[in-house]
């Protein structure tokens, strides 16, 4: 059967405008309705929060969303849809964060995350018919236009932040202290697939800070060695260090930017130290056949 919609004339009585203002703001109370119930999906007390196909059907087609675009409305409801998840950004999620630092900044930026991927996934379905108009005015889908509003208003402000948290558990891990490896690696992804288009660039920054401190902590680390260790041993235990950093780095790397920080440590423990190493081993009357043997086993792949 056919849907039927309210049609108005392109010149309506003073009567047909009224009764037209009238049903636009009982479908727009009704909508409010249904992004009141999904932004209970933030408050940490509530009973999960899910929606029956007929709640849906509510919201999207048997007086909101559908009809609404059927008059022309689909400028408006567009605005509607980025309206509803920028006040979810500001009134829930920047609030939940604002305050944090370190571990607990990470731990509660994804976990806001993943309740406003909840959200955004709800009014994805009342909003679907905009999918067209989404394309049309913003070039992409809602949900790109979610992505856009999240990385806009969250990650931005907060990315130095949440690298510098991310750096500090690499560090300590490399320090031998126990941390949430998996929540380095949850961060990791994010930057990685959770961005939309920013998704290249906050990777890249993100993955420039690792290799920038993993520079400075090993230029750190040589010295270090080189005072304590004969030519030999501290071959040994950049070797060792390489092996280590390997089996850390991949559990929450692509394997491209484990590559880059491998090269890095090699330039940093092995190129940058090759002439202080040779006279080392010249002092210590050190074969060098046997130093460049161990130097040519390292491997960085």
């Amino acid at each position: 059967m056919a849907r039927q919609y309210a049609v108005f004339p392109r010149n309506p009585s003073p009567a047909e405008a009224t009764n037209r203002g009238m049903m636009i703001q009982e479908r727009m109370a009704r909508l409010e309705e249904g992004i009141a119930k999904a932004n209970l999906v933030f408050d940490e007390y509530s009973p999960k929060v899910s929606f029956t196909p007929e709640e849906y059907m509510k919201y999207y087609d048997n007086s909101c969303v559908y009809h609404m675009c059927a008059i022309d409305y689909g400028a408006h409801m567009l605005e509607k849809f980025e309206k509803a998840m920028e006040e979810s950004i500001l009134s829930k999620v920047l609030p939940a964060i604002c305050d944090k630092e370190g571990v607990p900044l990470l731990v509660q930026f994804l976990h806001m995350w993943s309740k406003y991927q909840a959200f955004s996934k709800f009014l994805g379905v009342f909003f679907l018919y905009l999918g067209r108009e989404a394309e049309r005015r913003k070039g992409g889908r809602l949900e790109d236009i979610a992505t856009r509003l999240y990385c806009d208003h969250v990650c931005k402000p907060f990315l130095q932040k949440l690298f510098s948290a991310a750096v500090t558990l690499i560090v300590e891990d490399r320090n031998g202290q126990l941390i949430d490896k998996y929540l380095l690696q949850q961060i990791s992804t994010f930057f990685v697939e959770s961005c939309g288009r920013e998704s290249a660039s906050y990777y890249n920054n993100f993955e420039e800070v690792i290799l920038a401190n993993a520079a400075g902590f090993y230029s750190s680390v040589a010295s270090q060695w080189l005072l304590s260790y004969s030519a030999k041993d501290y071959i040994l235990k950049v070797d060792q260090c390489f092996n280590e950093e390997r089996e850390r780095a991949f559990q929450f790397l692509p394997p491209s930017s484990v590559e880059k920080l491998l090269k890095t440590m090699h330039f940093v423990l092995v190129d940058q130290t090759a002439n202080v190493l040779n006279e080392k081993r010249r002092s210590e009357n050190q074969d060098s056949t046997t130093l460049q043997g161990l130097l040519s086993g390292l491997s960085i792949q």
